[in-house]
């Protein structure tokens, strides 16, 4: 049996795994949560401040978030500079409440589904 193509299914559930998926790293939860609190355009120096990355994984972390829509970005002579892209209000929202919740309950979340559990799995 043969599994309809993911563009099949409606658009508001394909915008939301497109959030999740921006969502489901530590280095593009940063790099959001930065963005939602600049109101603005930023540097990349500041929008990347202490991510323990190379600048290459980070250039991936950016692309993504631009690819699906979060991020807009623009050169300013030899600098880049970045701003939450013109999403709505309520992605706005989201994405704010998902990491406010994530950085309120940060212990008790990684207790809860057992971080240590997943690193050693991965291993």
């Amino acid at each position: 049996m043969a599994f309809p193509h993911h563009q099949s299914f409606p658009k508001a559930n394909q915008s939301l795994a497109h959030i999740c998926e921006a969502l489901s790293h530590p280095a593009r939860q940063i790099i959001l949560s930065r963005l939602v609190q600049s109101k603005g355009w930023i540097s990349r120096e500041e929008l990347t401040e202490n991510i323990p990355l190379h600048d290459s994984t980070i250039s991936q972390h950016l692309r993504k978030l631009r690819r699906i829509g979060l991020l807009t970005s623009q050169n300013v002579g030899f600098k880049t500079e970045h701003k939450l892209a013109q999403v709505g209000e309520s992605v706005q929202l989201f994405i704010r409440e998902v990491l406010q919740v994530a950085t309120k309950h940060q212990s008790s979340l990684s207790d809860e589904i057992n971080l240590d559990h997943l690193q050693r799995r991965a291993s």
